[in-house]
């Protein structure tokens, strides 16, 4: 194991470069910042709620939204590489059309770290970088909202969605000349639900999908083949009334096929606004299982046009 120390020195350095890499576009928006909106989180309408970094809400977007996600992580395991520690960056983009219908495009944007060969198992430490996600493709989601918290009780949307290796954009180069996340489909499918309780003390969510992985290559950490399924499952819970200035969060999430890999993560979060339409959002994740990443650390920038 690592000494958690050296760990935490090496955390600023590729975090921020993860920053820049998806904050560059975010940063040429026009965003008008009072003194008056940085100081107090004002409760929000249905439409304005903050949401946490990974669980996504069923209730449809009102207006387009960028999510800029940068992510550090310690020991991700993948199909010929193991002990995978790096960085990694991430572009969303919510269009909402009609009144209960939009569509995510979900875009990796860079990843960079080094892993430990095992096959061939050599156990030589290995450069893995690239415009690409470890477990993402480029991908479009279509959601659809089937009811609505204001009649219903709660909001309820399902989603599916579709993504593949788009040619040099997807893929992960290595330092011992194999090529990572370079071809294959990916589908998804799955509902979404949130709501609120207690009289508005806290706002609740959960997403339920399967990820269908179709021609992959050296990407299923459970070693099964190219074909391969991952149920997603996450659940959240935002307090609404603790702060003035900020919303703590929690979050808790699995991946896995439900037999050989199975990843378990906590993440702690805290959701600041910092104008009228920005949320900067900061999270520690914790692995919970033998599975995924063991530790590491979450910034995302959340902007409604």
């Amino acid at each position: 194991m690592k000494n958690p120390q050296s760990c935490i020195r090496i955390l600023s350095r590729p975090l921020k470069a993860a920053l820049l890499s998806v904050l560059l576009p975010v940063a040429s928006m026009p965003l008008m910042v009072s003194a008056a909106t940085m100081g107090v989180a004002e409760p929000k309408t249905d439409t304005q709620r903050p949401t946490p970094i990974l669980t996504r809400p069923a209730a449809t977007a009102q207006s387009i939204s960028i999510i800029a996600n940068a992510k550090y992580f310690d020991d991700v395991q993948l199909e010929e590489a193991n002990e995978f520690d790096g960085f990694g960056s991430e572009l969303e983009l919510t269009v909402p059309f009609r009144q209960n219908m939009q569509l995510r495009f979900i875009l990796p944007v860079y990843t960079s770290g080094k892993a430990t060969l095992i096959d061939p198992p050599t156990g030589e430490r290995i450069r893995i970088k690239g415009p690409s996600g470890t477990f993402n493709y480029p991908t479009i989601l279509f959601d659809h909202q089937l009811m609505d918290e204001k009649s219903d009780g709660y909001n309820l949307a399902y989603f599916l969605g579709y993504g593949k290796s788009a040619g040099n954009w997807g893929k992960l180069d290595t330092t011992h000349g194999d090529i990572y996340n370079h071809q294959g489909n990916l589908f998804r499918i799955g509902l979404k639900a949130d709501g609120s309780a207690d009289s508005g003390a806290y706002h609740w969510l959960t997403n339920a999908g399967v990820r269908i992985y179709q021609g992959s290559d050296d990407l299923n950490p459970a070693q099964t083949g190219d074909n391969f399924a991952h149920l997603e499952l996450s659940g959240a819970v935002i307090f609404n009334h603790v702060s003035d200035h900020f919303y703590p969060a929690a979050e808790l999430s699995y991946q896995g096929d439900l037999g050989r890999y199975n990843a378990i993560h906590l993440i702690p979060q805290i959701i600041a606004p910092i104008g009228p339409n920005l949320d900067l959002k900061a999270g520690a994740t914790l692995g919970l299982s033998g599975d995924g990443e063991r530790w590491g650390a979450r910034l995302q920038l959340d902007y409604r046009l």
